[in-house]
């Protein structure tokens, strides 16, 4: 078979999805060395942790909605461009309170690349979506594979600032590979109105389709454990299992190498027999992960919690493509927007809750209250992949005896 454009497209996009993605995953690793070179507490970096990610998810829907007014790939251009700006001044910032302002920024301009590039994607892909779009995501993903090993690395031989300098001169090369390659394409809502699509009326209308919110709430579950691995589990590592900070950062790695693997199978998975299964069953692998890290101490456990949290972290596949279902084409991108918007802000609270709690309790209590969480989403997604599983029978049923 030749190799087709929307292969090249495809793969841009990963590229791309992986640099934004680095310029954020890179902080992780380095998180013990920010608490004792700005002197602050857990509580107060997982309080920015979560609001560079709370207005990360809030970019979502504005950003589907200027797509459909200005075309998809200005946007994407735009929000690479924002991205690279946002990680150089990270890296130069003196001090805390300007290293913060620096954060939030970059959650913002990172923010507008997701929601679109999933619809770039999808718009390309519509007989394998899931998997086209768990290959999209694990661009992501693979950035784990690299990006903490690397980031430590560079800390090592020079500064964390030196780290986080090297993830936007990363972003800058993949800027200009995107502009290169891929091409402009007309607006699919020229002449919306802005003013009148950011309206909050036409979001909450969006949430109000009919079973949107049970999936909705079991997905804001696996993002406040997603949120918690990336803002803590480097750190989990060093100070709960006592592991060095280059270990820390090679099994922060693995997960990710994992879940970059796992990715597209899961999307195929969710393909063939339904997104509902592939969901639960990352749900529940990222609960055995969870309880695993913090009820048993030996190496052979921590590695099986390891690779437990790696493919259970693979979900966003098979979430995109249930999502993308929901909505027709010229709704598409807002429409899944606002919903990833919802799950990543409301999942970003698995920052601030998670450091609070290490700084007032221990880790133990901190990762097992995201497990608890973990078993409750596990119950409610069964339930709801066999209720909706009974009726796609019934109906299967009904068109045959016709």
């Amino acid at each position: 078979m030749n190799w087709r454009s929307e292969y090249t497209i495809l793969l841009v996009a990963a590229a791309a999805n992986l640099a934004q993605v680095a310029t954020r995953m890179v902080i992780g690793p380095l998180v013990p060395r920010l608490l004792t070179d700005f002197t602050v507490s857990r509580t107060v970096i997982g309080g920015l942790l979560t609001g560079m990610w709370a207005l990360f998810a809030l970019m979502h829907y504005p950003s589907g909605v200027i797509a459909e007014r200005v075309g998809s790939r200005t946007v994407l251009v735009v929000a690479l461009a924002a991205t690279c700006l946002a990680s150089g001044l990270l890296a130069v910032a003196p001090t805390f309170p300007l290293f913060g302002m620096a954060m939030l920024l970059l959650g913002s301009g990172a923010g507008l690349y997701f929601v679109v590039a999933t619809g770039f994607v999808a718009d390309r892909f519509s007989g394998n979506t899931g998997q086209a779009l768990g290959v999209h995501s694990s661009g992501g993903a693979v950035a784990g594979f690299f990006v903490p090993v690397v980031a430590v690395m560079i800390a090592d031989r020079f500064t964390w600032r030196h780290s986080i300098a090297a993830s936007s001169l990363f972003v800058l090369v993949v800027l200009a590979a995107f502009v290169y390659l891929t091409r402009p394409e007309p607006p699919v809502k020229p002449d919306v109105d802005l003013v009148a699509a950011l309206h909050p009326r036409r979001p909450l209308g969006i949430l109000r389709t009919p079973g949107l919110a049970l999936p909705l709430g079991i997905v804001v579950i696996a993002a406040f454990a997603w949120q918690a691995v990336i803002s803590f589990l480097p750190t989990f590592l060093v100070q709960h299992w006592l592991l060095s900070e280059g270990l820390a950062a090679t099994l922060f790695s693995t997960v990710f190498v994992l879940s970059a693997v796992a990715m597209p199978a899961v999307g195929r998975l969710g393909d063939r027999v339904g997104n509902q299964w592939a969901i639960t069953l990352c749900l529940v692998l990222l609960c055995c992960g969870f309880t695993i890290l913090v009820t048993v101490d030996r190496v052979p456990a921590l590695l099986a919690g390891i690779g437990c949290l790696g493919v259970g972290m693979s979900y966003g596949g098979a979430v995109q493509s249930l999502f993308m279902a929901r909505f027709d084409r010229v709704d598409r991108v807002s429409g899944f927007g606002t919903v990833r918007t919802v799950y990543m802000f409301l999942g970003s609270l698995g920052g601030v809750v998670t450091g609070t709690l290490a700084d007032n309790f221990d880790w133990g209590v901190s990762y097992g209250l995201v497990a608890g969480l973990l078993a409750v989403g596990v119950v409610v997604a069964g339930l709801w992949t066999i209720t909706t599983s009974e009726k796609g029978s019934r109906r299967t049923e009904s068109r045959g005896a016709a």
